[in-house]
């Protein structure tokens, strides 16, 4: 899969997330949109507790991953939400903050490689595997994104 958006400008944008903790922030805020069908109005709570944890591990630099996890409903298009970066389909809900899809490039900062697991009613596990030297080349076609579906959900 491609991304459907400038590599540069996309690089561009994610050299204004400065800090770990503002990107941690962009992760955070995604799970927290993804939440917001859980919320009933009348009551003003969520249905369920809303879990969301970072757990850093590696002892080297080489080794570190940072793994953000939590249980809201997932993402119900991967592909799209990689593919279309720029035009966030959040931007029509008035309760998300998400506009444009940057915020998810946003680990270019911090790391070479995201890798996004997203399970879909406990049934399928979607991921998506981006290397951030994608960004780097000129051309659309360039940015290759692994896309894969398994049956069964790993948490």
């Amino acid at each position: 899969m491609k991304i459907g958006i400038s590599p540069h400008l996309i690089k561009s944008v994610a050299t204004i997330y400065t800090g770990m903790y503002r990107v941690f922030m962009e992760f955070i805020d995604n799970s927290l949109d993804a939440a917001e069908d859980q919320f009933d109005d009348r009551t003003q709570s969520y249905a369920r507790p809303i879990e969301i944890e970072i757990k850093f591990s590696g002892k080297s630099l080489e080794e570190f991953k940072v793994e953000i996890t939590d249980n809201c409903k997932g993402i119900n298009d991967l592909s799209k939400v990689v593919s279309s970066i720029g035009n966030s389909s959040k931007k029509a809900d008035p309760f998300a903050n998400g506009q444009f899809g940057f915020g998810m490039c946003s680990f270019i900062a911090l790391c070479n490689k995201m890798t996004i697991t997203s399970c879909i009613d406990g049934a399928t596990q979607y991921r998506a595997e981006i290397n951030s030297d994608i960004f780097d080349n000129d051309e659309i076609q360039d940015t290759e994104v692994i896309m894969s579906a398994e049956q069964t959900c790993l948490r």
